[in-house]
């Protein structure tokens, strides 16, 4: 759901100063509250861009994986997401922040609020690479492995 990625992004520039905000994606775009768009980018620009970030935000309605948050986690950043695709992992305000696309404002709110309290915002991002480390690649590939083999019946 980018609009509602780019909006929320939109209002949190203007109400956090000096916020960068940066997208990727495999469509192209244009958007002049965004600081910088990576189109088609690498694991590499991915990781640079998941370890210089606060925050993951994602307005998904639909997750063909759940790695991108997963990914996040273990750079050290703090997911605020959907519950689509993140709901085996992510505990809303232990380790991420869970929104609903169809609430920007509550959306903007808990993430505000989360920039307004160093001692949550660090404590989210702790638990978030904790989460992340307590997932290897080899358990997240058999649950995914096992999200397939459960489409197919």
């Amino acid at each position: 759901n980018d609009t509602f990625a780019i909006r929320l992004m939109g209002e949190l520039t203007r109400r956090v100063p000096g916020l960068k905000t940066e997208m990727a994606g495999f469509k192209r775009c244009v958007n002049p509250t965004l600081d910088r768009y990576l189109h088609e980018p690498c694991l590499d620009d991915m990781a640079m861009m998941y370890s210089s970030a606060d925050f993951y935000l994602s307005g998904s309605r639909i997750e063909g994986s759940p790695l991108p948050p997963l990914e996040s986690m273990a750079c050290g950043c703090i997911p605020a997401v959907t519950r689509i695709g993140s709901e085996e992992y992510l505990e809303d305000e232990v380790n991420g922040i869970v929104l609903d696309a169809d609430k920007p404002q509550e959306a903007l709110d808990r993430i505000l609020a989360v920039y307004a309290d160093d001692g949550l915002r660090r404590s989210l991002m702790r638990n978030a690479l904790r989460t992340a480390r307590q997932r290897p690649w080899s358990m997240v590939c058999e649950a995914f492995e096992g999200m397939l083999y459960a489409m197919r019946s």
